[in-house]
Order: C-alpha cells, then sequence, then structure tokens
C-alpha cells in the first residue's frame, strides 16, 4: 500500500552531506572518468551549488539559450572563464613590455666597470 508521502530522493553515491557521505555510499573508484564533451581530464566531483537567487537563475537560463547551452554548461563556461582570466594577470612592466614591443627595443651601452671611488669622509 502506497501512504501518500513520497521518500525522499537518495543522494547519489559520494554526494556530501551535512553530515559527510551517505552512509550507504559505497567506495569511490580512484578516478571517474570526465564527460566525453569535457575538455578536463580531472575526476568528475559533483558541485551543488544552493541558494542561487532566482534572478541569477533567469539570467543564466537566458544567457545559456542565447548561446545554444545547457543552463549546465553555461555555469561551467562562466567557471572556467573566471578561473582562466584570475591566472591571466599580468604585472605592470610585462603590460608596458608588450605594448611598445611593435616599436622595438632600445640598446644601452654598458658602461664599463671602473674601481670604486674612495668613501667621502665626514669631520
Amino acid at each position: 500500500s502506497h501512504s501518500g508521502k513520497e521518500a525522499p530522493p537518495t543522494p547519489s553515491p559520494g554526494f556530501m552531506t551535512p553530515g559527510g557521505p551517505t552512509p550507504a555510499s559505497p567506495p569511490r573508484a580512484a578516478a571517474t572518468p570526465a564527460a566525453p564533451n569535457s575538455s578536463s581530464r580531472n575526476p568528475i566531483f559533483p558541485i551543488p551549488i544552493r541558494n542561487l537567487d532566482d534572478g541569477v537563475k533567469t539570467r543564466l537560463r537566458v544567457r545559456a539559450a542565447t548561446n545554444g547551452r545547457s543552463m549546465e554548461e553555461e555555469a561551467r563556461v562562466i567557471l572556467r572563464e573566471a578561473v582562466e582570466r584570475e591566472g591571466s594577470e599580468k604585472g605592470l612592466g610585462t603590460r608596458l613590455h608588450e605594448l611598445f614591443r611593435p616599436f622595438g627595443g632600445v640598446e644601452l651601452e654598458i658602461p664599463p666597470r671602473e674601481p670604486m671611488r674612495e668613501p667621502p669622509r665626514f669631520r
């Protein structure tokens, strides 16, 4: 007989709950291969995103549709671009060098070394 109540969904194996891994979770394999369309060769680890504002979800859905992707793929693209951009910050010297590289460099003549002078004597 059916009591009218549905059983809560069982988390997938290895899913982290507030109290740790689910008790019925079997041991994880050494590495789960990445999805075939994924450019990563790292194992798959779920990243649940909770408490996402409805407005953010709506904008993600619209952006995904505009780009012809699923919401999940769009979120992956956004995260990948954010992390890659973060790691590509260049210093001021590097940016100046790249800015003026098309104009050529300047070769400065290095003066020959001379013996050190005597330090001044103060009285």
